[in-house]
């Protein structure tokens, strides 16, 4: 059988997952449990079906012990999956607080990226409130300039519009020079404007 190799190549791989002290006493345990196993069953290019191979497991010359080395191998095969199966139980509860915990940090990362879309609209927000409303400002005012000015100068076209019928009554009365003194000035008025 293979006693000697088995704690290497578990150590190497097969077997203690942990590190420091207590890796090394889950890899001496798990050689323990599997010191009946030859080394060869753990050897990464393992193949039952090469000769050499499966002389280690049925002596040549031997036809009667098929039987024996189909028992055996069963009993390697056992002792490898309880071995499998009592590490994996002793590490599930690991495996499940990793789980929990990627879990939680995926929630948190949702959460932070749910957070960041608010800001980036809270920003959009300040930025047409803080930054574009103020650049219409001075448009605004040059409207309202604007707007002052023209109101001016319809309150100045209507007064001339006003003089109209006034200087119409003039003429008819005769007095020319009072009618050509309202247009004068009315004259005066538009061309200061």
């Amino acid at each position: 059988g293979g006693g000697g190799g088995e704690g290497e190549a578990l150590s190497n791989g097969h077997g203690g997952g942990a590190a420091g002290n207590g890796g090394r006493a889950i890899a001496a345990d798990v050689t323990e449990r599997l010191g009946a196993v030859p080394q060869v069953v753990f050897e990464e290019r393992f193949d039952l079906t090469d000769p050499s191979t499966f002389a280690v497991f049925s002596p040549e010359g031997a036809p009667h012990a098929t039987l024996v080395t189909i028992e055996r191998m069963t009993n390697y095969l056992d002792q490898v999956e309880i071995t499998l199966l009592g590490e994996v139980s002793s590490r599930a509860e690991g495996f499940f607080e990793a789980l929990v915990s990627y879990d939680r940090l995926g929630a948190e990362v949702e959460a932070g990226v749910r957070q960041l879309a608010a800001m980036r609209e809270r920003l959009r927000d300040l930025e047409t409130n803080l930054v574009h409303q103020p650049l219409h400002l001075p448009r605004l005012v040059r409207r309202r300039s604007n707007t002052v000015a023209l109101d001016e100068k319809l309150r100045l076209l209507l007064a001339v519009v006003q003089t109209q019928p006034t200087i119409h009554q003039l003429l008819a009365a005769g007095d020319f020079p009072g009618a050509l003194e309202l247009i004068a000035s009315s004259q005066s008025l538009l061309a200061a404007e």
